[in-house]
Formats: structure tokens, sequence, C-alpha cells
């Protein structure tokens, strides 16, 4: 995945190995361009996929907020429409967030 914004860019390999980054790359003052690991870590599929509905079920069961907030819920489906918005259309697509 590689997303493009007007303050720089944000790379994720998933690939199947068990080590995975995240690398925000941005442009400095003096006009170079530099990386910056975000977050690297050891999962599978499942953490990703099951992790965020388990938490969801819990929290409903424990009577607390859900780990991740309806407006961050919000933003994450905000940007799957413009990934696929975009590869629709073959071109760029604003994120009003």
């Amino acid at each position: 995945w590689q997303i493009i914004g007007s303050k720089g860019t944000m790379k994720l390999w998933m690939p199947t190995m068990s080590h995975k980054k995240i690398l925000y790359d941005y442009v400095t003052t003096d006009k170079c361009v530099e990386s910056r690991i975000i977050w690297e870590g050891d999962e599978d599929s499942t953490i990703l996929q099951e992790a965020p509905l388990s938490d969801f079920a819990a929290a409903i069961l424990d009577g607390r907020q859900p780990k991740t907030t309806l407006e961050q819920s919000l933003i994450i489906q905000k940007i799957t429409d413009a990934v696929y918005e975009s590869s629709k259309h073959g071109c760029a697509v604003d994120i009003p967030l």
C-alpha cells in the first residue's frame, strides 16, 4: 500500500514475511525526502481482521468503548472509499478528513 498526501506519503509493505514496517516519507524544509519508520512488528492477518471485531464485541459485553473509536473507523472508511475511487478512475482522489 502507498498513500500519498499533501504532507507526505505512507507506505505499508504487507508481504507474507513476519516482520512488517510502515514508513512515512516526507519532504524536509530544505527540500530533501526523508523516511521515518512509524510502526514495525510481527503479526499475522488474523490480528488485522479478527482483533478489531473481537474487541468491539468484548466492548459491548464489558460496557466499555472499543479500542477503535467511531471517528477512527470513519477515517478508515473514507480512506478505503478513496482507494477504490482512485483505482476506478486511475487518478488521485482527495480525502475530506
